[in-house]
């Protein structure tokens, strides 16, 4: 029993002397390299073959937070810390502060105090945050004359960062410069670029990204309706519609016209053309250009007489003559109308008739020029022209012109046309020649009876001298 116990104590006591044992073996080894470190370093005294490190170049993104080079030396297999990382690029200075924006840099570890110096070479690569640029609302929109754009924001970038953002819209017509919102009709490409070398686009995401479409407001012409008569100059005009934000025809590159060369009676449709402008698209309507006759002219039912009347009348103005009859009913209704007017006088008689109807279309004239040919009239009569028109109205003219079988006048207005011999006036005017014819035939007679009582006394008085005288001579 006591021996069993002592050799559990011997067991116990060899291996507490074995542990004791290695831990001052590993104690005393630690001991003399700390030694031999600090021995060194005093000294600038290092072995460049004697470092461990990995220098392989770095990349990382930028996060707005110094980022530094990470490393890590061993000497002899002990991690050593005694050296200093330094950064440098173009736009940064020497120094041993990690950088945070977004460049190439060159790093160098140098081992601290050693003689020569013994240093590495490496690289750091802070590479820009991509970021995604986002479009939202609408893409197109109709010209108004005022500034329109679209609603850009970044997506991505660290607390709200200034980026610099700008952009440029480029039309097919108009370069805007940067920051300038377009106005004018076009179609525009939108570049955006950042002046925070820390961030780059990479992607763009929304609605119609990177375009802006102004597209032109549309413009009405219309040619107004002009009426003019033969031979008169057309001042056309046109009425555009549509203008916006108060602009004239003065913002137009070019104004539209009517441009129409027929001179002959008619009624035309004119259409404006020529009009120009970059920021409205101008749809062209008809107007209506009526050219009016100055004459009409017809040839009776009967193919006796030619009527032709000057006048203002609509280009499709047509007239039908027709010869009348005392027993046509045209006629009896025209002459019971002059009846009632009590304008028939006694003995009057019409020898001529003729009803001028239209057949189509109007007239604007206030007074007409009548020509008839083929009418026989005795200049020694006297005549009368009533007009019944169709309101009933009898319109008496007395002034006229004949000549060759051609009866000229003028007239208020048009319809039944009577001839009217005036009896009276004629049996009038046939006394006034006989009694003239008498008058002078009394005169020639008692003319010449005058003389040759005259003859006589003067044939006496010298018969008187010469018996005076053959008196004498026999005395």
């Amino acid at each position: 029993m006591i021996s069993d116990r002592f050799g559990k104590i011997n067991f116990y006591m060899i291996f507490l002397a074995i542990f004791l044992c290695l831990v001052f073996f590993s104690f005393s080894d630690q001991l003399n390299q700390e030694n031999y470190y600090f021995t060194a370093k005093a000294a600038g005294e290092y072995n460049i073959n004697d470092f461990e490190l990995d220098i392989t170049p770095q990349e990382h993104v930028y996060s707005a937070t110094p980022i530094e080079f990470i490393i890590n030396i061993e000497y002899q297999g002990i991690p050593f810390y005694d050296f200093t990382v330094i950064y440098e690029s173009e736009n940064y200075t020497s120094s041993d502060s990690p950088p945070t924006d977004a460049a190439e840099y060159v790093v160098s570890i140098v081992v601290n105090d050693s003689e020569p110096e013994i240093s590495w070479v490496s690289s750091l690569t802070i590479n820009p945050k991509p970021i995604t640029i986002e479009y939202a609302g609408t893409s197109t929109y109709q010209y108004f004359g005022v500034e329109f754009s679209r609603n850009i924001s970044p997506i991505g970038v660290i607390d709200n960062e200034d980026i610099g953002l700008s952009y440029q819209y480029i039309g097919l017509r108009n370069e805007l410069a940067e920051n300038i919102k377009p106005v004018e009709a076009d179609s525009y490409e939108i570049v955006i670029s950042i002046s925070n070398s820390n961030y780059i686009i990479t992607d763009y995401t929304g609605n119609d990204p990177g375009i802006l479409l102004i597209t032109k407001a549309n413009l009405t012409a219309k040619a107004n309706d002009i009426t003019i008569n033969e031979g008169e100059e057309p001042d056309f005009s046109v009425a555009i519609t549509g203008f916006v934000n108060n602009e004239t025809v003065d913002d137009l590159i070019s104004e539209p016209t009517v441009i129409f060369e027929e001179t002959d009676a008619g009624v035309y449709d004119i259409i404006p053309s020529g009009g120009a402008s970059d920021n409205y698209s101008i749809q062209y309507l008809e107007g209506i250009l009526t050219i009016n006759k100055l004459s009409v002219s017809a040839i009776s039912d009967d193919e006796l007489y030619d009527i032709s009347i000057s006048g203002v009348f609509h280009p499709d103005y047509s007239l039908i003559i027709s010869s009348l009859s005392i027993d046509d009913e045209k006629y009896l209704e025209a002459m019971d109308i002059i009846v009632l007017r009590n304008m028939d006088t006694y003995m009057d008689k019409p020898i001529y008739c003729f009803d001028t109807t239209q057949s189509q279309g109007s007239s604007s004239s206030s007074r007409y020029k009548i020509k008839i040919s083929g009418v026989t009239l005795k200049e020694i009569f006297g005549y009368k022209i009533l007009v019944v028109d169709n309101t009933g109205l009898v319109h008496e003219i007395t002034k006229y012109n004949y000549l060759n079988g051609d009866l000229s006048f003028s007239s208020d207005s048009l319809g039944t046309i009577f001839i009217v011999e005036r009896q009276l006036r004629t049996y009038l005017t046939l006394g006034i020649l006989v009694g003239l014819t008498l008058v002078i035939i009394a005169f020639v007679i008692l003319t010449k009876l005058k003389y040759q009582i005259e003859k006589r006394d003067i044939e006496r008085a010298n018969q008187e001298i010469r018996d005076k005288k053959n008196k004498y001579r026999w005395d």
